[in-house]
């Protein structure tokens, strides 16, 4: 009797100590870090951020038609990143590294609009084409070099989603899906992106073990991810009409965001210090800027 009467007992202690009311939950929120634009520049979207600070995009000058890519180093200053040639017409960074490898893409024009894909490392650019394609697009680069984009062949659409992994190509597909954007990779070779269905645009976190979870938008039917870090974090946009930046931490765990101020806002970048970049746009001054946000986890009791 008395056995059973501390076993009775013991139950009763632990459905108490882990009843709904004293679990603790986490209660994501965002702190602004810095608002900023490329000096002179009208229009600057940031793409991609490493462990450092250090981050990449694009930006536009007044009365240009064509952007420039930049990265902005993490104490402030900043470099223009114009792929070098007398036919590049415009050029777009898009990710950057641990080791500082810039990955992105840049448009030639002798005739007819071609896009490829290029690397920056240690000053020396180095191009890269899809085996035949006519367009190629590098968004996201990991620190062991695998790199994530899509390209086209000759004749225009249909996009294709790829990745180089230790070196080899390969398609990334989602079933369903009539467009596949993979956006970033990280460390653990776990790929995140957005595919176009019949019915809208979904975010997708493809696990390097195979396993795809495409992503089923909080609120309605327009998703995508664009970057991650080495946890499960994906950090991208939602909305079809006046789109808010979205952090995603796997299970039900969606946040949305605005930058105070700024409308059109997207998450692009996620490190591992919980840094996170994006852009979002001024109405009233005309301008688009880019932004950093630290992620700020507080633990809750519920």
């Amino acid at each position: 009797m008395k056995t059973r009467l501390l076993a009775t007992a013991f139950a009763l202690s632990l459905a108490l100590l882990f009843s709904p009311s004293l679990l603790q939950a986490q209660t994501i929120s965002f702190k602004p870090v810095t608002k900023f634009s490329y000096p002179g520049a009208n229009s600057t979207g940031a793409y991609g951020i490493n462990d450092a600070g250090d981050v990449v995009g694009a930006y536009v000058l007044p009365g240009a038609d064509y952007a420039n890519g930049f990265v902005r180093h993490a104490d402030g200053t900043f470099e223009s990143i114009v792929y070098p040639g007398s036919t590049v017409y415009q050029t777009f960074a898009t990710a950057i590294n641990n080791q500082g490898v810039i990955a992105g893409w840049f448009n030639t024009d002798d005739g007819s609009v071609v896009t490829h894909g290029f690397f920056l490392s240690n000053g020396v650019y180095t191009s890269f084409d899809y085996p035949t394609a006519a367009i190629t697009n590098i968004y996201g680069i990991n620190d062991a070099g695998d790199f994530v984009g899509n390209y086209t062949m000759p004749g225009g659409a249909p996009y294709h989603g790829f990745a180089s992994i230790g070196g080899q190509l390969s398609e990334v597909t989602v079933p369903g899906t009539t467009y596949v954007e993979p956006h970033d990779i990280n460390n653990r070779g776990d790929i995140v992106g957005w595919a176009n269905t019949v019915t809208g645009s979904y975010g997708f976190r493809l696990q390097s073990k195979g396993t795809r979870y495409p992503i089923t938008p909080s609120r309605n039917t327009f998703t995508s991810f664009l970057g991650t870090n080495d946890t499960k974090a994906s950090v991208g946009t939602e909305g079809g009409g006046l789109p808010v930046a979205l952090y995603y931490g796997g299970g039900k765990n969606f946040v949305v965001y605005n930058f105070p101020g700024l409308t059109f806002n997207n998450f692009t970048g996620i490190n591992h210090r919980g840094l996170i970049c994006g852009y979002g746009y001024d109405d009233a001054a005309g301008i688009l800027y880019s932004y950093l946000v630290r992620l700020v986890t507080t633990e809750s009791t519920q």
